[in-house]
């Protein structure tokens, strides 16, 4: 019969057994002590106690069958640990999404503003901010108005989308009026992107009130030009509640 280790590796010498059947074999490993001499200078080493080793201890060994079943009992605890881990991700995940949403509601003016910026530098600035979830300091919060209001000053005469396409536009409204014409009477908004390009809307839809930020989805439908300024008028929006997302 093939008697092996618990690695797998083939015992070759003549393995023990204990009362209840069990097979193993001792190993003593060399006294590290007195480099396994059992003496110093006639003196025995109060270590190994002369024998140039240390005491023996007890390995088991397998038959093949014992083998077969360990691994499988591992199988199964490896499965269990694997599930626990993506049980505890998940619990972690969901955790961290209930902090960021918390951050976001909390320093949503900053958010927004930090949203609005793209490129190497801020896509690291934002990884920091979003990992550690801490409150945006002094500085932080003057680099960002700062790049947003500069972004804003050179976006602002800029046109949004293609014609035709659809979008999805985080908003400022600045101005809500009643339009009347000999049939009917209308709204008209005037509201700018966070890149501040200005967008313009005609319809019965209620975007928001002055002053409010919302985040729609409209269709392209125009684009003009008013005393040098360019605007982007959009068809069919559709407002969203309580969201944060910004595509274009």
């Amino acid at each position: 019969m093939i008697i092996f280790y618990r690695s797998g590796e083939i015992f070759t010498g003549k393995p023990k057994s204990d009362l209840d059947g069990e097979l193993y074999t001792t190993h003593a490993d060399l006294c590290g002590c007195c480099g396994a001499r059992g003496y110093f200078g006639g003196i025995a080493c109060p270590i190994c106690k002369g024998s140039g080793k240390l005491m023996e201890k007890r390995i088991r060994l397998y038959t093949h069958e014992q083998l077969r079943l360990l691994g499988r009992e591992q199988a199964k605890r490896d499965e269990a640990k694997e599930i626990e881990t993506s049980e505890e991700a998940k619990r972690e995940r969901a955790e961290y999404e209930e902090q960021l949403q918390k951050f976001r509601q909390e320093n949503a003016d900053f958010v927004q503003k930090l949203d609005s910026l793209s490129g190497p530098h801020w896509d690291v600035f934002k990884e920091t901010i979003f990992t550690r979830l801490a409150k945006p300091s002094k500085k932080q919060v003057h680099l960002v108005e700062a790049e947003a209001a500069k972004r804003a000053a050179g976006a602002a005469n800029m046109f949004i989308g293609r014609v035709g396409e659809k979008t999805s536009l985080r908003i400022l409204i600045i101005k809500v009026l009643r339009v009347a014409d000999w049939h009917e009477t209308t709204l008209l908004t005037v509201a700018r992107d966070l890149s501040g390009a200005l967008v313009m809307y005609r319809g019965d839809v209620n975007l928001g009130k002055t002053g409010e930020t919302v985040t729609i989805t409209a269709g392209i439908r125009a684009h003009t030009e008013f005393a040098g300024l360019k605007q982007t008028f959009i068809e069919r929006p559709k407002k969203h509640i309580d969201k944060d997302i910004y595509v274009t």
